[in-house]
């Protein structure tokens, strides 16, 4: 599911979720609102990323670099921009996109996420 991260009500970056799918854990992207973010360093992804809290049935998301639906596992992907890559759906840039997003958030704070743009 491509969708936009707005900060302050504009756009910030596009997002890439696994399709909704009744917002079941792992399977599904999570519902359109607004989320506490905090930064963390992620083991898993070897890189800095940003955790959103209060996602309603869920307990921890990431928000990490990557491309297609694939790279996901169940997190949120930013992107620049989108478009395909091996005929996926794909967010474009995502490390450029994380980047500005990690320089954005220095501490916690409020982001809205939503699909159907």
């Amino acid at each position: 599911v491509l969708g936009v991260l707005l900060v302050g009500g504009k756009l910030f970056c596009y997002t890439l979720e696994p399709a909704q799918r009744d917002n079941r854990v792992g399977e599904s992207c999570i519902p359109t609102g607004r989320y506490v973010i905090k930064r963390y360093d992620s083991k898993k992804f070897n890189c800095p990323c940003v955790a959103l809290y209060n996602v309603p049935g869920r307990s921890f998301i990431s928000m990490h670099p990557g491309n297609t639906v694939t790279d996901t596992h169940g997190c949120i992907l930013p992107g620049v921009v989108t478009g395909y890559l091996k005929d996926q759906r794909a967010v474009l840039q995502s490390k450029q996109a994380m980047n500005a997003l990690m320089t954005l958030v220095q501490s916690d704070g409020m982001i809205m996420i939503r699909y159907g743009f």
